[in-house]
């Protein structure tokens, strides 16, 4: 047993359910400078940077990618107000961590000022006391990099924390930053997949993760066997 004193999240397919959406507005924005990819391709690639999986998965020259990526930018946030959604049960997650006292740390392979435009959106930002953004950190999930600097931040240590995300990157960024309890979203990844990454716990909704977690302040979350809740 190992009790947890602080909670990292992913932001994609975790808090929000962004998977088409974002796909949608990424697929749009390369047409915008006469790029073809599709909706389907880009969430072939889920849980990717789209800066450099423009690069080295579509082969879009650099200059040329950076130009999409920024359109994407402005694009995402000029149409997800009423198109992009938060995940069911999100608000309830966030508020009753909040209201027990554990700091939270969002960590996200969006661009920082984009993630932070999407907590603004849903009344989230001060439910965070750090952002991680692909672009905060020397390297960005699956690395531990961005995970370790959240730590930092917030001052906890990696056995007492628990990271939650929906994708293999997610699992793998927190196993390797030594986190204890890594919690997996099953969905966009399957339940195989996330225990295969190092998931320690996966639930199938945020009213299950709720459920895991609630208990952890001040009580604790059994670690170190993967399990389905």
């Amino acid at each position: 047993m190992d009790t947890v004193r602080a909670v990292l999240f992913d932001l994609d397919d975790t808090l929000t359910a962004s998977n088409e959406f974002a796909a949608a507005v990424l697929s749009a924005s390369a047409a915008e400078h006469g790029v073809a990819i599709s909706d389907e391709d880009v969430r072939a690639h889920r849980g990717a940077v789209f800066l450099p999986m423009l690069q080295n998965v579509f082969g879009v020259e650099r200059t040329q990618a950076y130009a999409i990526y920024d359109t994407y930018c402005l694009r995402y946030e000029e149409m997800m107000r009423g198109r992009l959604e938060p995940t069911r049960g999100a608000d309830a997650l966030l508020g009753t961590l909040r209201s027990r006292g554990i700091p939270l740390a969002l960590v996200t392979n969006k661009a920082e000022a984009l993630a932070g435009a999407v907590l603004d959106l849903f009344g989230w930002r001060d439910s965070f006391t750090i952002l991680v953004g692909h672009d905060s950190s020397a390297g960005h999930k699956p690395d531990p990099d961005p995970a370790l600097m959240a730590l930092r931040t917030l001052g906890c240590e990696a056995q007492h924390a628990a990271f939650v995300g929906d994708s293999v990157s997610d699992m793998k960024c927190g196993r390797s930053a030594g986190i204890t309890t890594v919690v997996g979203l099953a969905g966009t990844s399957t339940a195989e997949e996330l225990i295969e990454a190092g998931a320690t716990h996966v639930c199938h909704d945020l009213g299950q993760v709720l459920a895991l977690l609630a208990p952890a302040a001040p009580g604790a979350i059994p670690t170190g066997t993967p399990q389905t809740s």
